[in-house]
């Protein structure tokens, strides 16, 4: 948590910005979907369910898990500080360095999941990161800390609007026999995936969305 409160402070007592925050989490059953590629290959994806597979067991690299979050309240111009993913592990992970691709889908308004056929349309930004999954304990938070600039892209499309609802995804880098899962929004919507970001603007503080911290 210091490694993003440092920055924010230090820009505040400059007066030269505004920072602030926005929290949420998935707010559909159709906003956190997951997906298997298999030896055919062919995918099995997944809209329903108690878990998303982060990283499913036994499949080929590519398969992964993609988030929809709404009213993204970060202006055009903005410039993004830091940008984090939350998990709640539902069981212990079997993964060993899985490393996941994470990047947001290149648009200015992103769309609830529908199927194979309309995620397989989809663009995403030129920017990623490669991070390792934490390998998870049961009935625990975890943050997966994803570059700046994956974001950044997003917010500096000539078309993006504030309120707008925004999309990521992560994919498995390689192949491994583990996984590791995360409580899906069909399960509860109190531990579903979350994602924070921590933003400076030049005018007047961003409206924002905080939702509460239910951490086990």
């Amino acid at each position: 948590m210091k490694k993003f409160l440092i920055p924010i402070f230090l820009i505040l007592l400059c007066g030269t910005a505004h920072a602030d925050s926005w929290y949420d989490t998935v707010n559909a059953s159709t906003d956190d979907v997951g997906w298997s590629i298999d030896a055919t290959p062919d995918t099995t994806m997944y809209l329903t369910g108690a878990a998303i597979y982060l990283s499913p067991a036994n499949v080929s690299a590519g398969s992964g898990a993609a988030f929809r979050f709404l009213t993204c309240p970060i202006p055009a111009g903005a410039t993004i500080l830091a940008c984090s993913c939350g998990y709640q592990s539902n069981a212990a992970s079997t993964h060993e360095g899985v490393t996941s691709i994470f990047s947001f889908e290149d648009t200015a308004d992103a769309a609830t999941f529908s199927d194979k056929a309309d995620l397989g349309a989809r663009h995403w930004t030129t920017a990623v990161d490669t991070a390792a999954l934490p390998t998870f304990a049961a009935n625990t938070r975890y943050w997966v800390i994803v570059d700046n600039a994956v974001f950044q892209e997003v917010i500096d499309r000539a078309d993006w609007e504030e309120g707008n609802d925004i999309a990521y995804r992560t994919v498995r880098g390689v192949e491994v026999a583990g996984q590791a899962k995360t409580l899906a929004w069909d399960y509860t919507q109190d531990y579903c995936a979350e994602l924070r970001v921590y933003f400076t603007t030049g005018g007047a503080p961003a409206a924002t969305r905080r939702r509460v911290m239910l951490l086990k």
